[in-house]
Order: C-alpha cells, then sequence, then structure tokens
C-alpha cells in the first residue's frame, strides 16, 4: 500500500507540478500528494468494500491499458518524428543491450534470479497474495475463476509493450538528466502526451493508486477480522461489531501507510527494488508454507508457525545483518527451498493429526475445459519473447524450442478439437 501510494504521488508531482502551484519544494509536495491520495483512498476503501473494489479494478484496469499504450505510441511517434516504427528502429538501434531479455552480468536483477528467487516472489504474489487471492477467490465457480486468471495472465504479456519499452525511450530520451528513475515514466507522459491526455492519464493513474491501496487494505481488514479478531479476541462479536472493528483498523492501517511512504523516496535502486527486496522478509516463507500444506498431509500446523519465524529471520539477518554477498533473489531461492526442508523435517519426527478433506458442494468445482491448453499458449508466449529478444541464442536451442512449440500447438489443437467433438456430439470419423 506504501508502494502504490508513493508511485501515485511522484507521478502527480511529475505531470502537474504541483510543488510549483504550492509554491513548496518537492518533498513538501510529495507529502501533501501522499495524504491527499491516501486519504481519498482510504474512504474509499473503508466505506465502499469490495465490490467498490472489484468494479473500480475492472475500470482502472481498461483506462491502464489504454493509458499505458498511448504512452508507448506517442513516445515512440516523439522519437521518430511522426513514425512510431523509425522511432522504434533508432531506440533498438541506439541501445540493443537493453532489448536483450537476458540481460547482462552486472544487472540489477540477474537473469540467473528467474531460477530461482524471481519466480518464488512471482509465485508468492499471483498465487497466495491476499489482495490477488480474494478476488479469484470471489468467483461464482471454479470455470470462472479460471478464465479470470488466464485473462489476467494474457494481459501480463502485453506488460512489456507499457512498461518495459517506455523505460527504455525514457533512458533514450533522458539519458543522463534524471537523477531518481521513479522520476522516468511520469517525465516520458509530461513530454510525448498532449495536454488533454495528460489530464485522462493523471485520472487513471489516480485510479490505479486507489485499486492498489484500497484492495490492500480491504484484504488485511478482512485478514484480521476473519482470521484473529473473531476465532481469537470476540468470538461472540456480532457482525457489526466485525465490521466496526475492521473500519477503525483501516484507519490505522492507512495512518501509517501515509506516514510511511514519502520515505520511500530515500530507496537509493528506485522503487521496483525495494518493493522486491523488502517482500523477500515474507514471500517465500508464506509460499513455502503454502506449497507444504498442499502437497503433504503429514506436517502439522506448528511447523508452519516455525516455517515462517525460521523464513523470516533468516532472510532478515542474512541480507540486511549480515549482509551476504550474494544477490538477495538467490538467497530468497536458497531460504524457500530450506525452509520447505525445514518443515518437511519436522513432519517426519512429528507428523499431523491425520485428516479428511470434505467437498461442501457450496460452489461448483468443474474446472475450464479449456484451462490446460490456455496455460500452455500462455507458457509458450513468454517463452517465445525471451527466446527471441535474447541475443546469441544457440541453434540448438532454436531447434529445441521449434519442437516444443509444434508440440505445444499439438497439443492444444487436441484438446479443443475433442471439447468440441464432447460438446456438439460429433461423431468420430474411423
Amino acid at each position: 500500500m506504501t508502494m502504490g501510494i508513493y508511485t501515485g504521488a511522484i507521478a502527480l508531482e511529475s505531470l502537474f507540478q504541483v510543488s510549483q502551484v504550492f509554491h513548496v519544494d518537492k518533498a513538501t509536495a510529495l507529502w501533501i500528494m501522499v495524504w491527499g491520495v491516501g486519504g481519498l483512498g482510504a474512504i474509499y476503501a473503508i466505506f465502499g468494500g469490495i465490490k467498490a473494489i472489484a468494479v473500480a479494478d475492472t475500470i482502472n484496469g481498461v483506462g491502464l491499458i489504454v493509458g499505458g499504450l498511448m504512452v508507448t505510441i506517442f513516445a515512440l511517434l516523439y522519437v521518430g518524428d511522426g513514425n512510431a516504427w523509425k522511432g522504434l528502429i533508432d531506440v533498438y538501434q541506439t541501445h540493443p543491450d537493453k532489448f536483450n531479455s537476458i540481460g547482462s552480468e552486472d544487472s540489477l536483477v540477474p537473469f540467473s534470479t528467474l531460477f530461482t528467487g524471481l519466480i518464488v516472489s512471482n509465485m508468492f504474489f499471483w498465487c497466495t497474495n491476499q489482495s490477488i487471492v480474494q478476488k479469484s477467490l470471489s468467483a461464482k465457480n471454479l470455470a470462472e475463476g479460471q478464465k479470470g486468471v488466464m485473462l489476467c495472465a494474457l494481459f501480463k504479456l502485453i506488460i512489456p509493450s507499457i512498461i518495459i519499452l517506455p523505460g527504455v525511450i525514457a533512458f533514450h530520451i533522458f539519458s543522463g538528466q534524471i537523477d531518481n528513475p521513479d522520476n522516468a515514466y511520469p517525465a516520458l507522459v509530461q513530454l510525448v502526451l498532449p495536454n488533454v491526455l495528460v489530464g485522462f492519464f493523471a485520472a487513471v493513474v489516480v485510479g490505479a493508486v486507489f485499486s492498489t491501496f484500497s484492495g490492500g487494505l480491504n484484504s488485511s481488514v478482512t485478514l484480521f477480522t476473519v482470521n484473529i479478531y473473531k476465532p481469537r479476541i470476540n468470538p461472540n462479536a456480532t457482525e457489526a461489531q466485525a465490521v466496526a472493528v475492521g473500519k477503525y483498523l483501516g484507519i490505522g492501517l492507512s495512518l501509517a501507510t501515509m506516514i510511511i511512504a514519502p520515505l520511500v523516496a530515500n530507496a537509493p535502486d528506485g522503487l521496483f527494488y525495494l518493493i522486491q527486496q523488502l517482500q523477500g522478509i515474507f514471500n517465500a516463507p508464506i509460499l513455502s508454507v503454502v506449497l507444504v500444506g498442499l502437497m503433504t498431509k503429514r506436517v502439522p500446523p506448528i511447523a508452519a508457525k516455525l516455517g515462517l519465524l525460521f523464513g523470516m529471520s533468516a532472510y532478515i539477518i542474512g541480507n540486511f545483518i549480515l549482509d551476504i554477498n550474494l544477490h538477495f533473489f538467490h538467497l530468497v531461492g536458497i531460504l524457500f527451498v530450506l525452509n520447505i526442508l525445514f518443515m518437511l523435517t519436522i513432519g517426519y519426527f512429528f507428523p499431523a493429526e491425520s485428516y479428511q478433506e470434505v467437498y461442501t458442494g457450496q460452489v461448483d468445482i468443474t474446472p475450464w475445459s479449456v484451462v490446460k491448453p490456455m496455460g500452455w499458449l500462455i507458457t509458450l508466449a513468454v517463452l517465445s519473447m525471451y527466446i527471441f529478444l535474447a541475443h546469441n541464442v544457440p541453434a540448438y536451442v532454436m531447434a529445441l524450442y521449434y519442437v516444443f512449440v509444434a508440440g505445444i500447438l499439438g497439443y492444444v489443437f487436441y484438446r479443443m478439437g475433442k471439447e468440441i467433438v464432447n460438446r456438439h456430439g460429433i461423431r468420430k470419423i474411423s
């Protein structure tokens, strides 16, 4: 929530020069924007509830995609003097290394981390983060939830076009002119978009901040009231009492968030790096607990509690106290594996009492018929991005890739054809 408010504040300051309007320094303007945006977002979340958040997320999502693509197109037009294709070629030829999906050895986030902590961080966020999972679990049945997840994954495929490419263009235009990388994107928007579209984009940014902040706030309050307040503190609490406690907690979290948010500006390596580094404290422990809980019934609850404490403590000590000479993503990956082994060891010596899962029938859990083919197609698209943007790919890797593509496409067409036959009753022709 802190990062979301901070991002919105620096965007509004860059787009509308708030510091000049109010005749204050940039630090003061940042505080004004944080408390303005955060205050409105808190009111929105505390009194609007999850339904208001879901509706607004849909609207803001469309606005972000449209606005993000507009920024990319207008930026390419700016570089290419009215020709977007020429602009793309100019940027690519000037900075070919920035388009290399493998990166370099001195990259802030090395490519090797994709196979250690980076995949752990992403699995944690998309598969266990309450603000994401809560929306998936609100689907009316399993099939609809899977459709939503796959649609989200498809939208993620255009992220390079609306986030990474504008970043490279901003580097091309402002190289050496911007001290804080967090200011690059707002500066690009201010430069390339017509004034009327700057207003539209600012509205989208504020809406996105509201969505991030209010979604996180609602999820935090839900976790506390459902899992702590009602079962542990006040088991006899009425629904009205639980809602009231949630609102007070929401106000407290909002105030704490708005106090902390401006301090993010002191991050030396930029906002994204700070977010990932801080999330390392809890993402591997939480994901490891969820995976062990899904994969085995032998591990007792105490192992999960000790696993959380062990994982968080080990990361804090290793990354912030001992300052181990190892990229924090690699540390996350190592601790993720150690945490799983730690819990499995406890389960081996102190096995849990057996229990039986019961399907309550409250929700239809029939899966979407083409969820697996869709998953494979999206995986294929992701691999294609990495391979075709990588520099100096060996010929045998390309050959293996084409064999993989052929196999995936054959599987997808087979599954979809089988689904058509089953659905419409078409007889097989021998």
